[in-house]
């Protein structure tokens, strides 16, 4: 206790090393205990299922649709064949946007037509009752599985809800059990219910892939067996279906890859980014407790003088280590509880499983070593260093010296942070660069004053849904004040996820070529009113406009990406096309005009072949134009359709911009943490080299002197500290360029238009820190060029 007090009083009566050492730590321990937190969550920690790494999920795939949903036929198929895999499915997003009505408002909510075994296969149990039963599937009973989200919000946690009749899309359904929210499988759904359900057009034909699957091993079965297995299946179907199964393959997954797979490049990206700022934190914080102990040199001579152990004296260091650890690495763990909303906002929904992070045993183990890490193992070498030094020489001058080895070691320690910091602000500048570029890219639709509503009807008839819309809810829409214009679609640009690509895609062929079965190519589809083009601001670049005489004809548009790909060499206006290929009787469609390219998933991903046809479906978008910015207009557009349609339960009205800036969401992610921890390096690297500057300069006051004695003028003792700068710099500029090669894979799969290698970006980001590193040595250095040679003579 005698010793720690001590430890504590030495650094009281050095309040600026302490506030700074602790700031270090703080800085180094927050940030990756913050980032710990998320990735030890997401990517780390088990999925909540019984034996999940024997999870596994099963796609089909086409050359132009990886991750291909499957078809129900070959779904029953597989799960007959495929002797190493349990298998369970569900109907995927897009497919089941419903009403809930009866309890209440209605209210929109996402359902899935889950098998009966899904859960079962899983391993969890329900909150209360019990799951539905394959006698509930096979005899298409009216069962259902609500969420405990939905439990809780409409039923007000009521345990008799099992049994319960509820209303969804106008059909009843009997409550049989709440599915845990930690449990939820998959985890946007609302309600689960039969798989015997879906339309029997959708289940009885290998035309339509609703249908996500996941497995779990059998005993013994290894994913390769598996894999070998799910091949030789998918070949045979090739063979035995090639109308519609000649290019379709299949292809295993580990199920935490599949949930987790889109996000792991960005996280792992900013692991390593916060990674490399606790290194430079550590760095920092040897060179502050290497100044100190130098400091205390003469004091440690003078101790070992009279008979103190050098044990002794290790443990005088070892305890402020201590200290500091624990301060910083406490107050570092409470900034990473305060940054974690911040993340979380941050992420706009892009991260899965975000509602486990927190600070669990594991993640606080983390921030405990880590704190340790930093105080501890990169700093006491320093003070060995010192205390294996020559000090009887330190007693004989009474003054602390830096030996040469000691300024070598400086010097690494230097270039190392600045080449850390180089990777870190190169991978930000590059990001930046990347999402500026694909801010500047023309979606091919104009946002302006446009909001959208998802409007999913209860009635599934297709034959009322064109009456629905057309006489009732667009007319009420248009007499709502504000409004310009309103039109529908199936799905307006970005709004599908890029699991939903093969959703409204269509094989298709092209009157006088010949095409292999099964070998069709396939293009988006996309039903709409006849002003949705003009609304959204589509150009006609050839050919006509379709019109009401159009509606229910087989005539197409199609854009311009559908053009160059099929037709590169010949105007595709009045070509026939082929639609229905797989069925036994195809029909001819005529090309009627092209429309410009719009980019339908994404401003980072390229423009699909589309063709455009007219018509409404049970499930449309509607799109309303205004006249103006009005906040109490979306309120207005959902009452709107409410009047027209009372049993209508409207989705979010939001503005189409929503989408396309939600299709960069996971960029400016990524961007805006590495973006902070870039400018955390800065901040890191500049107080680095201020104070390994101004602590040479301090001690070569005498030198400096001497100099300006002999003739040196200011401005050549500025060029020698800014060369000595430069010495340290450009080595760690030139490493820093390797480092950020063996890195940049990481940033790969998260960059547009900007190469890893992009030398603007080092350009950019190099000039950074130079000038940064310039900028913080020229406080010192003008201190030594004002030195006045007479005190400093009359001084030493």
């Amino acid at each position: 206790m005698r010793e720690i007090r001590q430890a504590l009083r030495g650094l009281l009566k050095s309040p600026a090393f302490t506030l700074t050492a602790i700031l270090t730590v703080v800085l180094g321990v927050g940030a990756n205990t913050a980032v710990y937190a998320v990735v030890h969550a997401v990517l780390l920690q088990p999925l909540p299922f019984r034996d999940p790494q024997q999870l596994v999920q099963v796609w089909e795939t086409h050359p132009e649709l990886h991750n291909l949903q499957v078809s129900v036929p070959d779904y029953l198929d597989w799960k007959e064949t495929i002797k190493s895999l349990q298998l369970a499915a569900y109907s995927f997003q897009a497919m089941d946007k419903a009403t809930l009505s009866g309890q209440g408002d209605p209210i929109p909510v996402q359902a899935t037509n889950a098998s009966s075994d899904l859960f079962p296969l899983l391993g969890v149990e329900p909150v209360i009752g019990h799951w539905y039963v394959a006698a509930d599937e096979m005899q298409k009973r009216p069962v259902a599985l609500i969420s405990e989200s939905l439990w809780r919000k409409k039923f007000s946690s009521d345990p008799a809800v099992v049994g319960r009749s509820i209303r969804i899309s106008g059909n009843l359904f009997t409550i049989t059990g709440v599915v845990s929210q930690q449990n939820a499988f998959p985890v946007w759904a609302d309600v689960w219910m039969p798989m015997s359900l879906i339309d029997s057009t959708t289940t009885s034909t290998r035309r339509y892939h609703p249908l996500e699957v996941v497995g779990r091993l059998h005993s013994g079965a290894s994913v390769r067996q598996a894999e070998v297995e799910t091949e030789k299946v998918s070949a045979e179907l090739s063979a035995a279906y090639p109308a519609t199964n000649g290019k379709i393959g299949a292809f295993i997954v580990p199920l935490m890859s599949s949930v987790t797979g889109a996000i792991r490049p960005a996280l792992m990206a900013t692991w390593i980014a916060v990674g490399l700022v606790l290194l430079i934190a550590c760095i920092n914080l040897a060179h502050l407790m290497l100044a100190r102990a130098i400091n205390r040199r003469p004091e440690i001579a003078i101790r070992l003088a009279l008979g103190a152990s050098q044990s002794a004296a290790f443990r005088s260091f070892l305890l402020e280590a201590l200290l500091l650890a624990f301060t910083g690495g406490l107050l570092g763990i409470v900034i990473a509880r305060a940054v974690l909303p911040i993340i979380e906002r941050l992420a706009q929904g892009q991260v899965p499983r975000f509602q486990a992070v927190g600070l669990n045993p594991a993640v606080l183990t983390f921030g405990i070593v880590a704190s340790f890490l930093v105080a501890v193992l990169f700093s006491l070498p320093s003070y060995v260093q010192v205390i294996k030094a020559d000090l009887t020489r330190t007693v004989a001058s009474g003054a602390a010296r830096v030996s040469a080895r000691e300024s070598w070691v400086s010097t690494v320690l230097m270039s190392s942070e600045v080449a850390l910091s180089l990777a870190i602000v190169l991978a930000a500048v590059m990001l930046l660069r990347s999402f500026a570029l694909a801010l500047e890219t023309d979606p091919g639709f104009r946002t302006e004053h446009i909001v959208t509503v998802d409007t999913p009807l209860v009635d599934r008839d297709w034959n009322k849904s064109d009456a629905l819309y057309q006489t009732r809810i667009l007319p009420a829409l248009l007499s709502t004040p504000g409004v310009r214009q309103a039109a529908a679609v199936n799905a307006v640009p970005m709004s599908l996820a890029p699991t939903e690509h093969s959703r409204f895609a269509t094989r298709f062929g092209i009157v006088g070529r010949q095409f292999e079965p099964g070998r069709f190519p396939t293009a988006q589809t996309r039903w709409c009113t006849p002003n949705y083009f003009d609304l959204v601001g589509i150009p006609l670049l050839r050919g006509r406009w379709l019109t009401e005489a159009d509606r229910n004809q087989p005539r197409y548009l199609v854009n311009e990406a559908f053009a160059r790909r099929f037709f590169p060499d010949a105007d595709p206006v009045r070509e026939k096309l082929l639609l229905g290929v797989v069925s036994p009787h195809p029909t001819q469609s005529e090309i009627v005009g092209i429309v410009g390219d719009v980019r339908e998933f994404g401003l980072t991903s390229g423009p699909d072949p589309t063709m455009y046809s007219l018509g409404i479906s049970p499930e449309m978008q509607i799109l309303v134009q205004t006249t103006a910015d009005d906040p109490s207009l979306p309120t207005s557009v959902a009452k709107a359709i409410l009047r027209a349609n009372p049993e209508q339960a409207p989705g979010p009205v939001k503005p189409l911009s929503d989408y396309v800036s939600a299709s960069l969401a996971r960029q400016r992610f990524v961007l805006a943490l590495m973006g902070a921890f870039a400018a955390l390096a800065m901040i890191l690297c500049g107080i680095g080299v201020y104070g390994v500057f101004s602590y040479s300069v301090t001690r070569r006051m005498r030198e400096f002197g001497i100099r300006s004695a002999i003739g040196a003028k200011k401005s050549d003792l500025l060029r020698q500290v800014a060369r000595e700068c430069l010495v340290v710099v450009l080595p760690g500029l030139t490493i820093g360029a390797g480092l950020s090669g063996a890195c940049a894979g990481f940033l790969r799969s998260l960059l547009y238009r900007v190469s890893p290698a992009d030398p603007i970006s080092f350009g950019v980001a190099a000039a950074a820190l130079l000038f940064l590193c310039i900028g913080s040595v020229l406080l010192p250095a003008s201190r030594a060029a004002k030195v006045d040679p007479a005190t400093v003579l009359r001084e030493q």
